[in-house]
């Protein structure tokens, strides 16, 4: 498998087939590895994204160590360094809804704010926005070095600026939030695991050195 066709087959995978498997308990989505079980997705997949996962923990020396399991959503997977998606913390995200042109991965820096879990996600995200309120250069110089970046507040923003983050904090509606990189999928189809790996440990030694994380 390469990301090509990671990309077909998480295109083929609606909402139905999303929530198809059985969540671990304490998790709110199922992963890749569940629906593998379910017969949703191929067992290629599982052992493309978990090569991938185990490759860059050895290109970060360890400093960025994932689940291994990507969660499921409806023709998107994401994986976090630790307790999912309500905690401001790194992930990785493909995504293939909509048309091929509009097909990416996402990696950075992201928190999921819902009402149910609104004091630990919004007060996770508001010690974010604060670090960029205290440097706010520091901030757009990383952008810079994020080739402009992107983020999402929860509407995506390219080029994002510290002033359209802060701006975004104002709103307190459920929704993802994020800072990083958007890597079309025809971009990534010029990469392999290693230099994609390449890529993510660069991308959060950038947002580590701006001290969002």
């Amino acid at each position: 498998m390469d990301f090509r066709s990671l990309f077909s087959e998480i295109n083929l995978m609606d909402k139905d087939a999303a929530d198809a498997g059985n969540p671990t308990p304490g998790h709110s989505r199922p992963n890749v590895l569940e629906l593998s079980k379910a017969g949703v997705l191929s067992a290629d997949l599982v052992k493309f994204t978990r090569g991938f996962v185990g490759t860059l923990m050895k290109t970060s020396r360890g400093r960025y160590k994932f689940s291994g399991d990507f969660r499921t959503y409806p023709q998107h997977i994401t994986d976090f360094a630790y307790g999912g998606a309500f905690k401001a913390q790194f992930n990785v995200g493909f995504c293939s809804q909509g048309d091929e042109p509009q097909w990416h991965a996402r990696v950075g820096l992201g928190c999921f704010i819902s009402n149910s879990f609104s004091q630990l996600a919004a007060g996770d995200w508001t010690s974010v926005v604060q670090a960029i309120l205290e440097d706010p250069q520091l901030f757009d110089a990383m952008m810079s070095r994020l080739d402009a970046g992107y983020a999402e507040l929860p509407n995506p923003v390219a080029n994002p600026r510290a002033e359209d983050v802060v701006r975004g904090n104002s709103n307190r509606h459920n929704g993802w939030r994020f800072i990083g990189r958007r890597i079309s999928a025809a971009d990534l189809y010029e990469l392999n695991v290693q230099e994609f790996a390449e890529l993510c440990t660069q991308t959060f030694d950038i947002l580590r050195s701006a001290k969002l994380a």
